[in-house]
């Protein structure tokens, strides 16, 4: 009788015990909903290059930064317009209007139509031949412009740019004009430049198709 009351205290303590060290299926391991992520880099923008401006019209030249004093000038046509503001089909490459309006001179490009608007222009080269602007970008009296011979055929003279004159031409015959700079208070003077001005648009390369 006793052992039987031993036996089952027995068995209730073992059970006990096991119950204490928690039996049953165990809990897995908590899980988290927090998972870790690597953040994806941004690419950094890239600045687009600003469009460089087209050159139209023949206009554009690089810039003279040299400051020698002048040695010589040379002086071209630059532009020619027609009288709606096209520009003409004529050129350097074009033959200088035949002859010349004195013994030993000679026109310094091809026939221009009375009604058309003529751009000049004057280079000037220092002692080593190399373009130069002088002291222009302080004096903007460092260029002067003569005229002589037809300057009763011109109109509507303009020195917006000081080494680019314009003019029109308003009536038929030759015209004669001149580039002066100063070097150490010499002056310095282009040949004189002709050009000749004729009627009909027929007369003159420029008078073709505008380009």
């Amino acid at each position: 009788m006793v052992r039987a009351v031993w036996t089952r205290f027995g068995m209730a303590v073992v059970l006990l015990t096991a119950m204490s060290c928690g039996g049953g299926n165990p809990a897995g391991p908590p899980s988290s909903s927090n998972t870790s992520t690597t953040p994806t880099p941004v690419a950094a923008a890239t600045a687009t290059p600003r469009p460089t401006a087209a050159c139209t019209q023949g206009l554009c030249e690089a810039p003279t930064t040299n400051t020698n004093p002048p040695a010589r000038i040379f002086v071209k046509v630059f532009q020619v317009l027609k009288p709606n503001g096209d520009v003409a089909p004529c050129g350097e490459n074009d033959p200088a209007a035949p002859g010349g309006p004195a013994p030993f001179t000679f026109y310094g490009f091809a026939a221009i139509p009375v009604g058309y608007r003529v751009v000049l222009d004057a280079t000037a080269f220092d002692a080593a031949n190399k373009p130069t602007n002088a002291d222009c970008d302080k004096n903007e009296h460092c260029i002067n412009w003569r005229q002589e011979d037809g300057a009763d055929l011109i109109g509507g003279y303009s020195e917006g740019h000081i080494f680019q004159p314009k003019f029109n031409a308003i009536g038929e015959g030759d015209f004669q004009i001149q580039a002066e700079m100063l070097n150490n208070g010499s002056r310095v003077r282009s040949p004189w430049f002709w050009l000749k001005f004729v009627e009909r648009e027929s007369q003159s390369p420029c008078g073709g198709p505008s380009r």
